[in-house]
Order: structure tokens, then C-alpha cells, then sequence
């Protein structure tokens, strides 16, 4: 039996944590039907109860450029190996840290999977730049700390994340016809999921009679008014360490408002600094949009007086009113941790929350 090696590369805010997520759910009704997909508790994300960093994170951490040639042999040996136990037609990788890879290390990765018989196919889903970009940006907001704008966050940025660098390593490596790319479009998507639409790229044939769905959104983004208010608490914290908890707080009480879209500025950004980008994925999917358009920007109703109340309950935390927290964040207690933040928040902005107004 020919086995095929499935790898799912992907970047954070495409769908990848949704994967990951289902694909784990339902592994043994999947490798019942021919596909297997290996879990290891390891590869979770630290201090995470969302997102997974994908059943193949250690093999891809060995293909990026400073990892050892002797522990990369080593562990593309122990990924195989563990591959070919599942005597499935299908093996699934997947974990956004494959885009590191190298273009050299992903030859050495091919030329083990030819000698072990695999045969390999890739799948990518990209976003629409300016989307992804944004989207990037909210992430950096909700758990890295970032308090500055949008569009100086996407300033900063020489490239996108290697968007073109990456999906070109993959096509030298194993030829073009074998790295499948599909845009990253909700409101494309079969009944606006993911899972459907990656289902229907395999053209799998399966029976979904058995397969559960994902018990709620998977590394779910904040919307405009919960991303205003971390913003206030990174620039008051300096505290990366603190920023993932305050976004699980903000996560169970933030309004139930939409979050705008890019606005003009932004758009013409990405336009203009990120076109030879454009250009190339225009050439890979025929649906890639030839030019972005603008979202209506809803206009964020703050007054000063919540600005200071959110500025105050953050010092808080860093003198002395903050003991609690210092000592749950000492014992690495992070549910305690955001128990606590969800209290605080709670009393102080959840009956308070500023208006959304569409122009």
C-alpha cells in the first residue's frame, strides 16, 4: 500500500488552530476511514487551553535553519517511523511552524519520505493580505502585548510573514502540482466552515456521520472593543507575560460586537509596500482578489473617564491591590489567573462597554 504524507503548513488567523483542533477530535473516527492523524499531548501550546500547535510541531521546529543536522536526521526518522505504524492510506502533519522550514532541510525531509515510500502533498490556505495582516495584529495585541496602532504594526514589516518564500520552498521541493493552495474566505467557505471546505480540497469521500465538531471557536480573535481595552492594559503592563490572560478575560466578557474590517489607509498600505507579494499569489489562485476593498470602520464611542478606569484597574494589578494575581501568576496557576482578571473586568466594564456606531 502507497501511503501519502499530508503536510498543512499554515500561518496563525488561516484556519490552522480550527484544523488542528477538529482533526484531533476526531482521529479515531478519521483513522477508521484511512487517515491517520498521530496526537501527542507535548505538542500543545503552553498555557493554552485553544490552540494546539499541531501534531508535527517538533518535526517542523527541525527543519527551520539553526536546528541541529544530527537531531533533525533524528527526529524526521522517529516522524516516519511513527507514520508508517499507521498502515492508513493517508498520514496528516500539520503545524503553522512548517513555514520556517528551509528549502535545504525540506530536501532532506523529502528524500526521507522517497525512501521510506511516501508520497507527499501539501495544503496551504492564505488569506487576503490585508485581513491576514490585521488579523496578525489583533493576535500580537491579545497575547504578545503589542499597544501600538494597526497600521505601525504593519509598517514594521519587511514581508508578511514569508508568504511567497515559504510556498516557494514547497514548490521547488516537491513540484507545484503537489502543494494545493485554497484562499482563506469564510463567507466562500461550504456553510462558512473550514472544515468543509478542507474536506471537499482532499476530495475525501468520508463518512461524517461520526464526526463531532469543534465545541466553540478555536483561538477565537477579540473584537474592536476588547482589542482597544488590552491595548490599554499592554501599554500599561509592559507585560507580555500578562497579555494572554487579560485576553481570556476579555474573551468571556466582551460585547457581541463585530470587528471592522481593514480601513482605507491600511488597505492602501499593503497595496503599495506588498505588491510583488500580490502579484505572485494572483498567480496561484484565480479567486485572489485583484484589488481590497475597504470596510466600513464602525466609530469606538470611549469616553476618558472608561480609558482611566481600564489605565487604573491595570496598575492595580502591578501594586498592591494586584497580590492575588502575583501569587496565582507565582504558582503558574492560569485558570486562578484568569478567574480573577474575568472578576475585575467584569465589575468594572461589563455593564459599561462603549457603543459601536456604523457610519
Amino acid at each position: 500500500m502507497t501511503q501519502t504524507l499530508l503536510l498543512l503548513p499554515g500561518w496563525p488567523k488561516t484556519g490552522t488552530s480550527a484544523l488542528q483542533g477538529w482533526l484531533n477530535l476526531n482521529r479515531n473516527a478519521l483513522g477508521k476511514q484511512g487517515i491517520c492523524y498521530h496526537s501527542s499531548a507535548e505538542e500543545l501550546t503552553p498555557r493554552s487551553e485553544e490552540a494546539s500547535a499541531g501534531n508535527a510541531f517538533r518535526l517542523a521546529m527541525t527543519l527551520h535553519p539553526k536546528s541541529k543536522p544530527q537531531i533533525r536526521e533524528q527526529v524526521i526518522h522517529e516522524f516516519l517511523m511513527r507514520a508508517k505504524t499507521c498502515q492508513t492510506p493517508w498520514v496528516v502533519f500539520a503545524s503553522e511552524a512548517f513555514v520556517g522550514a528551509t528549502q535545504e532541510n525540506l530536501l532532506q525531509l523529502a528524500a526521507a519520505c522517497e525512501q521510506a515510500g511516501f508520497q507527499v502533498q501539501v495544503l496551504f490556505y492564505l488569506r487576503s493580505l490585508p485581513e491576514f495582516l490585521l488579523s496578525q495584529w489583533r493576535q500580537r495585541v491579545k497575547l504578545h502585548g503589542e499597544s501600538g496602532s494597526a497600521l505601525a504594526s504593519v509598517t514594521r514589516l519587511s514581508r508578511p510573514l514569508r508568504y511567497v518564500k515559504a510556498i516557494r520552498n514547497f514548490q521547488e521541493v516537491w513540484g507545484q502540482p503537489q502543494v494545493k493552495v485554497r484562499l482563506y474566505d469564510r463567507n466562500a467557505f461550504p456553510q462558512g466552515d473550514i472544515i468543509q471546505d478542507f474536506l471537499q480540497a482532499m476530495n475525501w469521500q468520508l463518512d461524517t456521520a461520526t464526526f463531532m465538531p469543534l465545541p466553540q471557536q478555536v483561538n477565537a480573535s477579540l473584537n474592536d472593543w476588547g482589542t482597544q481595552v488590552q491595548r490599554w492594559v499592554n501599554d500599561e503592563l509592559r507585560n507580555p507575560a500578562l497579555a494572554g490572560l487579560f485576553s481570556r478575560a476579555l474573551l468571556a466578557v466582551q460585547p457581541p460586537y463585530p470587528s471592522a474590517g481593514p480601513n482605507q489607509e491600511l488597505v492602501d498600505l499593503v497595496t503599495t509596500r506588498f505588491q510583488a507579494d500580490q502579484e505572485f499569489l494572483q498567480t496561484l489562485l484565480p479567486q485572489w482578489p485583484v484589488a481590497f476593498a475597504a470596510a466600513p470602520v464602525p466609530l469606538l464611542q470611549w469616553t476618558t473617564a472608561q480609558e482611566q478606569q481600564v489605565r487604573a484597574l491595570a496598575r492595580n494589578l502591578t501594586g498592591c491591590k494586584g497580590w492575588q494575581l502575583k501569587v496565582a501568576y507565582r504558582l503558574g496557576s492560569w485558570n486562578l489567573m484568569a478567574w480573577l482578571a474575568r472578576r475585575w473586568l467584569g465589575c468594572c466594564l461589563g455593564e459599561q462597554a462603549p457603543r459601536l456606531e456604523y457610519p
